[in-house]
């Protein structure tokens, strides 16, 4: 008669190589089933595993898009609504909400920083000007959160741009998030001519190992060993990077760039700030034809979506840049077809699918859009919030601590 075999008698690599396999709030849920399984789901070596899992291309059907948005009639809530709009392996879209409240109850805006292995960072701004904003590090499947200390650069009333971005480090296991700090001396000392005004960049650090942030000042851009720009010519001068979100590829966020000096007449250029060396860099500058737009990651190259002139038929055209660097590399490889209303892109997902915005008679629309066959799918859902941060999301266990 042959035996019956429980759970129990599982090898521990085997249950944890079945369990690794499941969502993270279905893995909360298990927890409760016995001793063994709660062991195993808080060791650190487990949520590795998972968290490996979960974020490799193979398990697409895990993968998320985050979109946060700010409720504009409910001034009450301490924080907003979190939405997930999750993907199926036929790319059907569902809803799902969580609603958490964090310590703080002055603060009643926020800006999406970034989400990075499951954990997204959060600026959570006060209503008053004068109060400093304060930066939160949330998982929302565990309810987690963490306060970060108060930024050491004073950014408040100097007419400032902020750049910031959140991404994790894997050669020191450790989580940091940048502030790139831009302001005019003049602005802030009282100089009265354009001759005393100078563009000042600081930038700052923050180690989630250390719990404090470091700051210093480049005064010059390094170059890329492949941007075509010899470290001889003279330094560059820092360029002001576009307040968007941030590229992550190769171990560092790349952003679009602009001289400050001249706004009008300035060529883009893509700067990269490595998170290992903590270095930024001049990657590459683009064709005049392809200024403005917005940086993505197709296929795990850097791509470029810039507004198509002349228009005929087309809204958008992405660049792809196929060697990493290589400023000759670059090749159009999409175009969006044009629309009645007003396009604009929110973010590249997967599988050729972008989300895309489209205003038509004061009504906002937003949708899903192929750029492999053209086709769009309409989000109806969607179209009554505010965006204020886009970004992709997958559920973890990852802590705080």
């Amino acid at each position: 008669m042959k035996s019956e075999t429980s759970i129990n008698d599982l090898q521990r690599d085997t249950l944890s190589d079945i369990l690794s396999r499941l969502p993270a709030r279905t893995l909360l849920s298990c927890q409760c089933v016995c001793k063994r399984f709660n062991q195993l789901i808080r060791n650190p070596d487990f949520i590795t595993s998972h968290l490996n899992r979960a974020t490799s291309t193979t398990d697409a059907d895990i993968c998320s898009i985050s979109v946060l948005s700010f409720d504009e009639e409910d001034r009450d809530r301490s924080f907003t609504d979190h939405m997930l709009v999750e993907s199926s392996k036929d790319n059907e879209f569902e809803l799902s909400f969580s609603y958490v409240k964090h310590l703080n109850p002055i603060t009643s805006q926020f800006v999406v920083i970034g989400s990075c292995n499951g954990l997204f960072c959060v600026d959570l701004r006060a209503p008053d000007e004068r109060c400093a904003s304060y930066i939160l590090l949330w998982n929302p499947v565990t309810k987690q959160n963490r306060y970060l200390p108060k930024p050491q650069i004073d950014a408040l009333g100097k007419g400032v741009n902020i750049v910031q971005a959140f991404g994790f480090e894997p050669e020191t296991n450790d989580y940091k998030v940048v502030r790139i700090v831009y302001y005019h001396s003049a602005e802030n000392s009282g100089a009265m001519s354009d001759e005393d005004d100078m563009f000042v960049m600081q930038m700052e650090v923050f180690k989630m190992s250390e719990d404090c942030w470091t700051t210093f000042q480049a005064s010059t851009l390094l170059c890329s060993a492949d941007s075509n720009m010899s470290l001889e010519e003279e330094p560059v001068l820092p360029l002001e990077i576009r307040k968007s979100s941030p590229v992550f590829l190769k171990g560092a966020f790349h952003w679009l760039a602009i001289d400050p000096r001249n706004h009008e007449d300035s060529q883009s250029a893509i700067v990269s700030f490595d998170l290992k060396d903590e270095q930024l860099r001049l990657i590459t500058v683009l064709d005049s034809c392809r200024q403005g737009g917005k940086l993505v990651l197709i296929n795990d190259l850097l791509s470029h979506i810039v507004s198509h002139q002349p228009r005929d038929g087309v809204a958008y055209d992405i660049w792809v840049m196929n060697s990493y660097g290589v400023k000759d590399s670059w090749t159009k490889q999409f175009s969006v077809k044009e629309s009645l209303g007003t396009l604009w892109p929110l973010g590249y997902w997967r599988s050729d699918l972008l989300l895309m915005i489209e205003i038509l008679r004061g009504k906002r629309n937003v949708f899903s859009y192929n750029l492999s066959t053209g086709a769009r799918k309409n989000l109806p859902y969607l179209e009554n919030f505010s965006f204020l941060g886009f970004c992709t999301y997958v559920e973890t266990l990852v802590p705080l601590s």
